[in-house]
């Protein structure tokens, strides 16, 4: 798909409105727990740096209701600030207010301003025409980099496109590349992996059984088939799918694929060409049940003739501090951006940014 991209366009001199993915999660302690969505969008802004714009940062944390601080992207700024020791990051409270305004007026080539959650203004989610015309008065061109939420209809997503001459970055770019080779022409076989703990990926599974040779199956909907005989008998019709021959159980529950599954899953893994996995294969929190996901990781590592994809926000924390991620050949840090554009090859990001 061909979108207008910073990769393919020249933007200098220009007040860049940046929209990137910065939902992270914390630990117990209230830290940054994962590193990965900050450090994918480094490239963006430092192409973008380079060629002397002045960057302003839009991002969101979770699902406040109003404004709520235990939801600050303050904390990202501080990372920000370590990642990037040449520049200044000044985190700005609000959008509008006379402070910000006076902040705004102020910056240099060598400040970069990353402005606080914008779910916390009312007009994002239902994307207001007037709030998103006001978010493209504070720049001159309009960056979208954060693929994993473009699947949202939100004011900085889709709004702000209306008002300014609008790219996508070079993390997008990247996911649109990454997922479009398993669309258009993968090599084969084709394995697809699918664990985690929710049951709402069955459009997702229906799409990935027409285009993959093998669908290796994990997480909660080693139940959900087993209960659903239909369904099942659907995916065999399509595709050769594998389900776990043995479990590991907690309190007479599923909370891992067993040992001779593990097996079962690697030696598929072992002979693909082309790999797609989204969704731990267990219960991820408790350290016992974590032997499947680490196998499949390792097996796709080990795997260095194939094209690999891992994706979803569950399976980037669960891999987070394995050394066999960088073996992976794309990681991305989108759920259900991801799915959805599998599922129906666009985002309404994408659409909004078609006639630019």
């Amino acid at each position: 798909m061909k979108l207008p991209s910073i990769g393919k366009t020249l933007i200098e001199n220009k007040i860049v409105l940046l929209r990137v993915d910065y939902n992270i999660s914390f630990d117990a302690s209230h830290q940054i727990a994962n590193t990965e969505r900050i450090s994918q969008s480094l490239p963006t802004i430092e192409l973008l740096l380079k060629h002397n714009n002045k960057i302003r940062i839009i991002a969101h944390l979770g699902r406040p209701q109003g404004h709520d601080n235990t939801l600050s992207l303050k904390p990202v700024a501080a990372l920000l600030q370590s990642l990037l020791p040449k520049y200044e990051f000044i985190f700005v409270t609000d959008f509008f207010s006379q402070k910000t305004q006076m902040i705004l007026d102020a910056q240099t080539q060598n400040q970069i301003i990353l402005f606080e959650n914008v779910r916390f203004e009312e007009g994002e989610e239902s994307n207001e025409p007037e709030f998103a015309k006001m978010l493209s008065s504070l720049g001159d061109v309009f960056v979208n980099d954060a693929f994993a939420d473009s699947h949202r209809n939100h004011a900085s997503i889709v709004g702000i496109s209306k008002f300014l001459p609008s790219y996508i970055g070079l993390q997008f770019e990247k996911e649109i590349h990454a997922v479009d080779t398993l669309l258009s022409n993968p090599l084969r076989p084709f394995v697809a992996i699918i664990g985690g703990a929710k049951t709402d990926k069955i459009n997702l599974i229906n799409k990935l059984a027409t285009l993959c040779d093998t669908l290796l199956m994990g997480g909660k909907f080693i139940e959900y088939l087993e209960n659903n005989h239909e369904a099942m008998r659907n995916l065999q019709s399509k595709t050769q799918l594998i389900m776990p021959t043995d479990y590991i159980y907690e309190n007479e529950k599923i909370a891992d694929i067993g040992p001779n599954t593990i097996l079962l899953f690697e030696t598929h893994i072992k002979g693909a060409k082309t790999i797609f996995w989204n969704g731990p294969m267990g219960k991820m929190e408790v350290d016992r049940f974590k032997k499947g996901t680490r196998a499949v990781l390792k097996a796709i590592a080990d795997n260095r003739g194939a094209y690999s994809i891992v994706g979803g926000g569950d399976t980037i924390v669960a891999i987070e501090h394995d050394k066999h991620k960088n073996a992976i050949s794309h990681i991305s840090t989108a759920g259900g951006a991801l799915i959805a554009y599998i599922e129906d090859g666009t985002l309404p990001g994408i659409e909004a940014l078609k006639f630019h």
